[in-house]
């Protein structure tokens, strides 16, 4: 079966999008790990909370709903 932007593939059950199940399932302990080791030679860099990291990603996405809305 193709796929394209007309059709698209669903995304996952439970997810209304492939942008939410992106921002949900992505990777927040990269991040993370490099705010810790940056921080251990430059206590000036802010150290990064996973929960908060995720909250951001979700803040971004809903502005960006909001920008193509034009809300």
């Amino acid at each position: 079966m193709l796929f394209t932007i007309d059709k698209p593939l669903p995304p996952p059950t439970g997810y209304s999008s492939w942008l939410d199940y992106a921002v949900e399932r992505f990777d927040t302990r990269d991040p993370w790990l490099d705010s810790l080791f940056a921080n251990m030679f430059d206590p000036s860099v802010a150290e990064l909370d996973r929960a908060e990291i995720r909250e951001s990603a979700r803040i971004e996405l809903r502005a960006l709903r909001n920008a193509a809305t034009g809300c």
